[in-house]
């Protein structure tokens, strides 16, 4: 009977975060039996529908309320994506119950930012951003800022340099910079010695 079945499920939980929850339940499901308006019989298959209604709003709402503040402590900007750093935050957020506007949601925002933009913020010349929507703000001017950097000064700009070394055979030797080696023959200067005549006067 869907009576027995709740009543059977409720004896299987257990703890003391349920109890009170458990035994207001079972008081339910006697009082909705044994009423004198409007009973509801053992066999009424609500027994068990209103059971399962109650359970999964009590604890199945708040187990997803509970996940999502583990995943927003735990959340991190990948590289450079704060669009989708941001919009995972405002959706866990949400899901957590967390205003989006309190100091702790923020400092939660805060930590999650890439620690190169999040210091460039805290370190640079203007103010500190006091609200969610200042630090995303702040951290979109620094990542423009960054990619501005990298087109003038690119970090994987190769530096070329030729370098020349003596062998052992006296042949000078150049040095590319992907280190092939390119011998190079630089003869010493030939100066021709050329014979001094003496011009005598003819008679």
């Amino acid at each position: 009977m869907p009576y027995y079945h709740a009543i059977y499920a409720l004896s299987l939980m257990r703890g003391p975060n349920v109890d009170n929850w458990v035994n207001d339940q079972v008081l339910k499901l006697k009082e909705q039996n044994t009423r004198q308006q409007n009973p509801i019989h053992r066999d009424d298959v609500r027994h068990w529908d209103n059971f399962n209604d109650v359970f999964t709003t009590a604890f199945t709402d708040t187990a997803l309320e509970q996940i999502a503040q583990q995943k927003l402590l735990a959340i991190k900007m990948h590289k450079n994506d704060l669009d989708t750093c941001i919009a995972t935050f405002n959706h866990l957020c949400r899901e957590a119950g967390y205003d989006h506007t309190a100091k702790g949601t923020i400092h939660h925002f805060v930590q999650g930012l890439n620690p190169v933009i999040l210091k460039s913020i805290l370190y640079g010349a203007g103010a500190i951003p006091v609200t969610t929507d200042a630090w995303e703000t702040a951290a979109h001017d620094e990542l423009k800022k960054i990619a501005y950097r990298d087109t003038i000064f690119p970090s994987n700009r190769t530096q070329f340099q030729w370098q020349f070394k003596n062998s052992h055979n006296g042949r000078n030797r150049c040095i590319h910079p992907n280190n092939q080696v390119i011998p190079m023959d630089i003869d010493p200067p030939v100066f021709n010695q050329v014979r001094k005549h003496t011009l005598t006067p003819t008679k």
